[in-house]
């Protein structure tokens, strides 16, 4: 968004969702680029572990942390919003395949999942970090 402002088109949508199609992107690219990487290391016998820093315990701690708190956070949820969360989100299917899932019109299943998310930022939001949690968690 900051070298290309003039990709975001607000008629076809929110800065918000603009911005969040172009993370998820990024983090896909960036997944792949790493799988490539390392099918070429081990083609070459080159061992990417070797290559790796070793792991940070207090990141992977933090990671598993909010995890839990999405995973109770989703739990919470009226069913017909957590399905379509969970097939929207894990599943990564998009809204016409959700509602298709569901059985119901696609309206329903953007509703459901605007709903559901708006529920989970608000819940997430009021429960503030957690002891050693970045406030961004």
């Amino acid at each position: 968004m900051w070298s290309r402002p003039d990709r975001f088109d607000p008629d076809r949508g929110t800065l918000r969702t603009y911005l969040a199609v172009m993370a998820r992107r990024r983090c896909t690219d960036a997944l792949r680029r790493s799988g490539r990487r390392r099918a070429r290391e081990e083609q070459v016998g080159g061992d990417a572990s070797t290559t790796n820093p070793p792991p940070n315990i207090e990141e992977a701690a933090t990671a598993l942390l909010t995890a839990e708190r999405v995973r109770r956070a989703l739990d919470r949820l009226p069913p017909e919003q957590r399905t379509a969360v969970r097939l929207a989100y894990l599943d990564g299917l998009t809204c016409q395949a959700v509602a298709a899932a569901m059985g119901t019109p696609e309206g329903t299943a953007k509703s459901r999942l605007r709903l559901a998310l708006t529920r989970l930022a608000r819940e997430l939001s009021e429960l503030g970090p957690q002891n050693g949690e970045p406030s961004w968690a």
